[in-house]
């Protein structure tokens, strides 16, 4: 994992990369949650090596990406959320296989 911190016009954004992670059918994909120190929008873009379901996993409540829709293997897919100080995310994969995840956060001030 490798984490980059920018503060454009005092405005946070950070970057984490977590490159071809092995991921266990439902369950964490990262080893700890993510967990944000201020209100901000989270973008998330992943690239799974086998089709399946993504589910995130904000504060402990868990949903679908995409309307529980399979992903396709091999292609990139790329979502927003929001998220307030303090809140956590995780996700999990519906297939033991490889995915990549990249996770920008941009505070809101």
């Amino acid at each position: 994992m490798s984490i980059v911190v920018y503060k454009p016009d005092q405005k946070t954004i950070e970057y984490a990369e977590f490159p071809d992670v092995s991921a266990t059918a439902n369950t964490n994909i990262l080893s700890s949650n993510l967990t944000f120190n201020s209100t901000g929008r989270v973008i998330v873009q992943v690239v799974p090596q086998a089709s399946g379901t993504l589910s995130v996993i904000i504060d402990g409540i868990s949903g679908t990406a995409y309307n529980g829709q399979s992903l396709t293997a091999g292609a990139w897919f790329e979502f927003e959320i929001y998220v307030r100080s303090g809140s956590t995310l995780n996700f999990q994969y519906s297939t033991s296989t490889t995915i990549s995840i990249i996770v920008i956060f941009i505070e809101v001030q």
